[in-house]
C-alpha cells in the first residue's frame, strides 16, 4: 500500500504516511491518499478530460505541499477530482520542480460519495525523507 493512515498525530484532523521508491511515486501516492480519505470509493479510475501542471518551490517537502494544495484547489475552484497519472520531479539546488499528467472527473453527487471534504493541508507535523532508498512523507489534511 503506497499510504496509511497515521493514528497518533492528530484528533481532529486526518493524517496519512504515503511512500514511493522515488519522489515522484511518493507523490502520486500522496494524490491518491487524499482521494482515498475523501470518497467512499477511491479506486474509481478517472474518465474524464487529461490536464498538465507544472509547479515549483523551495524545497521537495513546500513541492509535496503545493502539489497537494493544487489537486485541492481543483476540487473547490472547478469541481474536478484530480488523479496525477505521471509526476516528474526534479530537485536541484535552487528548489525542486514537478510536471503533473493527471486525469480528471467532474464531481457527480450521485457518483462520488464524499466520507469528508478536506478542506487544506496544514504544516502540522508535515515532512518528507529520503531513507535507505525509500521516500517518506507524513501529512496532515485538515477536514
Amino acid at each position: 500500500m503506497p499510504f496509511e493512515l497515521v493514528e497518533d498525530i492528530t484528533s481532529a484532523d486526518i493524517a496519512v504516511r504515503a511512500t514511493g521508491r522515488s519522489a515522484a511515486e511518493l507523490f502520486v501516492s500522496a494524490g491518491e491518499a487524499l482521494r482515498a480519505i475523501m470518497l467512499q470509493d477511491p479506486r474509481r479510475p478517472a474518465a474524464g478530460a487529461e490536464i498538465s501542471f507544472e509547479l515549483n518551490a523551495a524545497s521537495i517537502e513546500m513541492l509535496l505541499f503545493t502539489f497537494l494544495d493544487e489537486l485541492l484547489f481543483y476540487k473547490d475552484s472547478e469541481a474536478l477530482l484530480v488523479s496525477p497519472a505521471t509526476v516528474d520531479v526534479e530537485e536541484g539546488p535552487d528548489g525542486a520542480s514537478l510536471q503533473c499528467r493527471a486525469l480528471t472527473e467532474r464531481i457527480d453527487p450521485a457518483m462520488h460519495r464524499f466520507i469528508v471534504d478536506v478542506k487544506a493541508v496544514t504544516m502540522h507535523r508535515f515532512s518528507v525523507r529520503l531513507e535507505k532508498g525509500v521516500w517518506t512523507a507524513t501529512i496532515v489534511f485538515d477536514v
